[in-house]
């Protein structure tokens, strides 16, 4: 050690001065190990070795240099050497936090991302969903002529009537209406169907069915198949598929190759499962089990139309 240092203390003997000859300005005692050194500090100054610590040498970095006696070189490498063991400490702390700050950041994000796509993915469903019942909705009752009345000759007018034909009207019997009537009225609806007057007719007189009634059922479910699932379909009455139905399904109805094999289909609906299979031979007895008001529609608005166009066409008006 330094003579000053030697003489800050009470007793003074020839080992100090060997222990002083030892001393290597640059590597410190050569004979001495950290245990005896550290010692040391602690016996001299307290505030010498609480600076000497590697956890304290930001804090006391002064107060190593400051303290009276101490070489500076030596302390200068004690300091370094602490600073630099707790260098990488710190550095890995704030590295450490970094990576799980960064961690949390990522899955808040992975989070809000899922929400996103989760949210969007339900919109689309539903929208599609509320889409897929308002076509049901619209091939299953009269769509948006629903709710007006039907003129003499044939064509919506404005709001339901006050009042249609009184009495039940039964849709059996011989034709009521002719085939240059059936083309008038698909023509003024612009109706694809045009040209199958002579068909709807004969087919009438075949099941024994008035072609009045296939005609307004026609007008009412797609008007006259310009609206409506009907447009693809070629049904005059928006028949829902079954099994033995023997044609083509297209989403939940009937799909017929002609206007002609449509008519027909609706004409043995009618005849084989209202008639003879329910005994439902009136348009207020068919109607509310042809169109219930379970699939959305309005069977009073249902039947009133019907019975008012074939009153109109029966006139000859």
């Amino acid at each position: 050690m330094s003579a000053a240092l030697a003489h800050s203390w009470d007793y003074y003997d020839e080992d100090d001065e060997l222990e002083e000859s030892e001393y290597d300005e640059d590597d410190g005692y050569a004979g001495e190990d950290e245990d005896d050194e550290e010692e040391y500090l602690v016996a001299s100054s307290p505030a010498a070795y609480a600076a000497y610590q590697p956890a304290s040498a930001y804090a006391n970095q002064s107060a190593a240099y400051a303290y009276p006696g101490y070489e500076s070189a030596w302390m200068q490498q004690q300091y370094e050497q602490a600073y630099a063991g707790a260098q990488p400490r710190r550095a890995q702390y704030i590295s450490l936090g970094s990576i799980a700050a960064g961690i949390v950041y990522n899955r808040l994000l992975m989070w809000a991302i899922v929400l996103v796509v989760g949210w969007l993915i339900v919109s689309s469903l539903m929208s599609w969903l509320t889409g897929l019942n308002q076509v049901k909705g619209e091939v299953s009752s009269f769509g948006s002529l629903s709710g007006m009345v039907i003129a003499a000759d044939g064509l919506p007018k404005g709001e339901v009537a006050a009042g249609a034909p009184a009495g039940a009207m039964s849709v059996e019997g011989k034709p009521s209406i002719s085939v240059t009537k059936i083309e008038a009225v698909l023509r003024q609806y612009k109706s694809p169907a045009v040209g199958i007057g002579q068909a709807m007719y004969d087919l009438g007189i075949k099941y024994g069915i008035d072609p009045a009634f296939a005609l307004a059922f026609f007008i009412h479910e797609s008007s006259a198949g310009t609206q409506g699932i009907a447009v693809t379909t070629k049904s005059i009455g928006n028949i829902r598929q079954t099994s033995d139905s023997g044609f083509e399904g297209y989403q939940g109805f009937r799909k017929y190759p002609t206007w002609e094999a449509g008519a027909e289909d609706w004409y043995k609906l009618i005849k084989n499962l209202y008639i003879n299979g329910w005994n439902l031979r009136t348009v207020d007895a068919i109607i509310p089990k042809y169109a219930p008001a379970a699939d959305r529609n309005n069977p009073p608005a249902y039947i009133n139309q019907v019975k008012t166009m074939v009153a109109g066409w029966r006139t000859g008006s």
